[in-house]
């Protein structure tokens, strides 16, 4: 979601608490990791980091699925009605045509 406050847009995270959490602890352990200088600290820490971005990233694509069907309902219809309309417009016999 984008909110524009005081004329700056800013994108919110949708990251839940659970993942905002893990990326939070993974940002400590590769600073502690580059600190103490122990890769494997490091490396752990972007894991975490990468495990709360991925799963972050997989909650906006089922967010994003969901919204298009609940937009797209009906759609069948409405296009079925369109073509109703353009042979009613058109005539009912061009069909024979194509």
């Amino acid at each position: 979601m984008i909110r524009i406050t005081a004329g700056v847009r800013r994108e919110e995270s949708t990251m839940g608490i659970g993942d905002k959490a893990k990326d939070l602890s993974g940002k400590v352990k590769e600073s502690v990791g580059d600190a103490t200088n122990n890769p494997d600290l490091q490396r752990e820490g972007a894991k975490d980091r990468t495990e709360a971005a991925v799963n972050d990233a997989a909650d906006k694509a089922r967010k994003g699925v969901d919204d298009l069907k609940e937009n797209s309902s009906g759609l069948g219809e409405k296009m079925g009605g369109a073509k109703d309309a353009l042979k009613d417009r058109f005539g009912k016999d061009n069909d024979a045509g194509r």
